[in-house]
Parts: C-alpha cells; structure tokens; sequence
C-alpha cells in the first residue's frame, strides 16, 4: 500500500514528470506496449483487467474539496482521469479546469459529521487514468482528519446603555452543523479610539447576554462580541458603538429643608438634565412618604405636605417633628437620580383664638356679671388662663382683669359707678402667648332706690301713725 499526504492546494504546481512518479510511477500499470504484444486482443484485454493495484492513502483536512490535481496534458500526451469506482464514489467528482483535472469531493467533508459509508472518515474511491499508451485503475483512501474549527463571527451585538450606568449588551446564538458546539461567548468593550480592550465573559458562558458596569457617564464605547468552542476562538464581531448618558442633577442645594408649622409647603425642589431630555418625579421612599405629595408649576416641583403640620401633634414616624421623604428624578432615558429629603417643622407662637359668646349683664350693687364660652380648637397648646378687660363709654383707658381660678369662664365685676355705661372684652392665653380680644359687649350699670324722709313732720299725740317716707323722688305725708 502506497500512502501519500497530499496538500492540495499546492499540488498543481508539481510538473508533470512529479506527478507521474509520485502517483501514475508508483502503481504496477498496464502500458500500450504491454497490450500489443503477440498474445492477441483477447489477452491483453485479460491482462488488463486483472492488473491489481494496493491502495493509496491520502490525507486532506476537513473543509476541503479539492483531493489531488493532474495537468490534461503530459509529456506523453493527452491525459483523461475519470471515476470507474469506489463504495464512495457518489461523494465525489473529477473537474477539469484550467488545463487540469482535479478530484474532488461534492461537499467538504466535515471531521465531526463523516458521511463515507462506514462513518470513519476514510473515504474510498477509484479513479481510471488514460494516456495515449497507458491505462490504469488506482483505488484512494482519502482520510479526512481533524481541523481546529472555531465557530464563525457572530453578528454585531445591541448595546443598550442602562439607568445604573452600565451597558446591557445581547446578541444573536449562533446556529450551525459543521464544526464543535459553542462553549463560551465572550465580550469586549473600550472607549472609542483611542482606548484599551477589556474582556469579559457571561455567566453562564452560553448566554446571549450580559450587563457591565462602572462605565464613564458621557463617553461613547465600541462593543464586540466572539464565540469560543473546543476548537479555540472565532473572530470578534464587527462593533455596536453607545455613549453613555447622564442621570438628572437636584439643583437643590442640600437635603435638609425646614417650614414652619401650619404651613403645607414643604419646600421649592430644582432638577435638570445634562442631555437635555425631560424629567418626571416622583415620590419614592422615606419613612413619612405618605404625609407629602408633589406639586407642580412648569418645571418647578414643591414638596407639599397633604395636611398642614402642626408642631403640637407630629404626625412623622417617630414624632420629632423631623419628616423624612425621597424624591427621585427620571429622565427620558430611564436614567434617575434620587435624594431623600430631611423637612424639619418649627413651632410657632400659637395663642388661643377669641373665647365665644361672652355676656355682660348688670348684676346689682354697682357690678356687672360676665359670661363667656371657651374657644374650641385642638391645633396649638390649651388655655391656661383668661383675662377680661372693660372700661366706661367713651373712654379710652381699659382695666384689667383676671378670673379665679384663672380659666373659670364667668367673673364679676364690682366697684362700678352708678348709671354708667361700660364695654367688656375677654380673651384668652396659652404657653405661647396672649390670643385675641373678643369683641365688645355693652353694659349700663342703675341708680339703686333712695329713702327720703319729710323734713317737718309732726306726730299727734295718741296717733298710731307717725308719718310718711319716700323713696326715689321722696314721698308725701297723709293727714
């Protein structure tokens, strides 16, 4: 048997005289010279046919079509190669191009799918070479070996810059028969020129995606992607290019905002974006989230309380009149920033309002009786006295007074003056000050009855009465 490694693509350059000794020299042929001897046409023709030649073994990597070439023309003439047998002769063909014949195989034989008849990737074939004086029948056992077959070049990913400032990269899986599964894909990424490659791999190696970090925002970034099987790497894609954007910036300064109580403005909130994109906001965390709501007009947000705080009665989570809420700002490309916000409600000075349906009356002996009713209210501290004031008609001098206890609701005032006119207010006071003046209420003190007696007022003797007294405008005496 006659073994012969064969590289095809270089053996149409060997002369014809190579060919002939490396593959026609090598075989026991039958000449012409041989076949016209003195035993007949019978003879030779029995001869011929039974000239056993061993076979020849050639080995040609997978992938490759073309097993061996021979000129058509030969110092010795006209050379005609065709197929005449062989259990795989069905997989293969003899061309003839350019001047040469060639053998080769229909479909480029693949290592890992066989398609010879025993699946061994040997493949038999018989070739019939014919000169001007020469005939042959060669059989070839072409071994088709191993080749390291890296997959092909995935197509270019989609790059997707993220809201975390990362690069969300995914491509297609490749698909294919002829060579050594995927094992890992792999991905890399730089800046665009110049700039360093940084690989990385997905977990798990097969997937079809992947997301990076630590990117620098406003920066454009070349991504490629390569698959890897038991073969080695394939080439890198052709790149995806991204820039990185921006998230939104608080104009605000500082997180720490401060209102006074019984307002529900929580404070003014500022934000941009650096590309230029529109801005949504949003409540978003914060122990007293749900006391707030956001409030617009145009681009200016407030952050409003929904019911007015009062520093009496906190209503945040642990009632130390210091509300916590986080606002976040999102921008058209999903990117968003977030801060939480510190609003500290301050006390005011909250004194009572006005006490209610106050009454002045003339109760006799140059006094007057006041009433009132205490003012209603649960938003600021309770009254802890009352006081009431009054003065004659006309004047402008007040006095003041001050009940016993002091947040009785009623009170007299004595050491009037007769058949006078006098104005009374009362208000009422708490730990953070005096409240209003009620409105005025008017009382005229009486002249009380007067006894009068007659300045000459004679007695009889024995009489029973001894005369008669007046009052107010004096009184006459009877006979």
């Amino acid at each position: 048997m006659v073994r012969i490694l064969v590289a095809p693509r270089h053996f149409a350059h060997f002369g014809c005289s190579v060919l002939v000794v490396a593959v026609l020299a090598s075989l026991p042929l039958t000449t012409a010279a041989q076949i016209s001897g003195d035993e007949g046409e019978d003879e030779r023709s029995e001869s011929a046919s039974s000239t056993t030649q061993p076979p020849t073994e050639m080995d040609i990597s997978e992938n490759i079509t073309r097993v061996m070439s021979i000129p058509a023309q030969t110092d010795r003439g006209a050379l005609i190669l065709s197929i005449s047998g062989g259990v795989d002769k069905d997989l293969f063909e003899v061309l003839l191009e350019k001047g040469s014949y060639s053998l080769v195989f229909k479909s480029a034989p693949d290592y890992e799918n066989p398609a010879d008849n025993d699946r061994d990737n040997v493949y038999k074939v018989e070739v019939t070479y014919k000169l001007p004086d020469l005939t042959a029948k060669a059989t070839f056992w072409v071994s088709v070996t191993d080749a390291d077959e890296p997959p092909p070049t995935p197509k270019a990913p989609t790059v997707t810059f993220r809201s975390d400032s990362g690069l969300e990269v995914s491509w297609d899986p490749l698909t294919y028969t002829d060579r050594p599964a995927v094992t890992s894909y792999s991905v890399r990424y730089r800046q665009t020129m110049p700039g360093d490659w940084i690989t990385i791999a997905p977990n798990p190696p097969t997937s079809t995606n992947m997301i990076t970090y630590g990117l620098k925002l406003n920066t454009e970034y070349e991504v490629q992607v390569r698959a890897s099987n038991d073969d080695g790497h394939g080439a890198w894609s052709s790149s995806a290019t991204v820039t990185t954007k921006r998230p939104p910036v608080f104009a605000t300064v500082g997180s720490k905002l401060s209102v006074e109580e019984n307002t529900v403005l929580g404070g003014g909130l500022f934000a941009s974006d650096p590309d230029g994109g529109s801005l949504t906001w949003s409540l978003t965390g914060g122990a007293d989230r749900a006391l707030f709501e956001l409030s617009s007009l145009g681009n200016i947000y407030s952050l409003v309380f929904k019911q007015a705080p009062d520093y009496e009665n906190p209503a945040d989570s642990d009632k130390d009149n210091v509300y916590e809420v986080e606002v976040t700002v999102t921008d058209s490309d999903s990117l968003s920033v977030s801060r939480t916000f510190i609003v500290s409600v301050n006390n005011v000075s909250e004194p009572p309002p006005a006490p209610e349906a106050l009454s002045a009356i003339f109760s006799g002996a140059l006094e007057l009786s006041v009433s009132w009713n205490a003012p209603t209210y649960n938003d600021r501290p309770p009254v802890i006295s009352y006081s009431v004031r009054y003065r004659r008609r006309g004047t402008s001098t007040w006095v003041t007074r001050t009940p016993y206890p002091l947040t009785h609701t009623s009170m007299i005032i004595s050491g009037l003056s007769v058949a006078t006119g006098y104005e009374v207010q009362v208000r009422a006071s708490n730990d953070e000050g005096h409240g209003v003046w009620s409105g005025s209420k008017f009382a005229t003190t009486k002249r009380p009855p007067v006894f009068r007696l007659a300045s000459d007022l004679g007695v009889r003797e024995n009489a029973v009465r001894g005369g008669g007294g007046g009052g107010g405008g004096g009184g006459g005496v009877g006979d």
